[in-house]
């Protein structure tokens, strides 16, 4: 599977995460001075059993399920329909799973580094 976007900017370092139990996991937080967006995820289910995964984007004053699937045994699903914009300090991306220590969550973000003073937006 391949994926072609038109982005400004750059990638930061992939974030990753392998929530250890089923209580909300923080997957990226954000900040403004970088006005970062999200690109895709790639969410990777080790498990010899289907589990659902729940994703949400935390606004800074409540949380909103953007995502949420059964990500089938041993497989590996990639979300590249959620082209959300981090607009303040603090938001966030977080993951709830059904069980723990078996769903990898790594989330690709792009970043303006123009917005940085590290080069000019294409």
């Amino acid at each position: 599977m391949s994926a072609t976007l038109n982005l400004s900017g750059g990638l930061e370092k992939p974030y990753c995460v392998l929530p250890a139990n089923t209580s909300r996991t923080d997957i990226y937080t954000s900040t403004k001075a970088t006005r970062p967006k999200l690109v895709c995820l790639s969410i990777v289910n080790a498990d010899s059993s289907a589990q659902v995964v729940t994703i949400e984007w935390y606004n800074g004053s409540a949380y909103k399920i953007i995502w949420r699937k059964s990500v089938p045994a041993n497989d590996t699903v990639s979300v590249t329909d959620l082209p959300i914009s981090f607009k303040t300090d603090g938001e966030k991306l977080c993951a709830t799973c059904a069980a723990g220590n078996v769903i990898s969550i790594t989330a690709f973000i792009a970043i303006d580094t123009s917005a940085m003073g590290q080069g000019s937006a294409a």
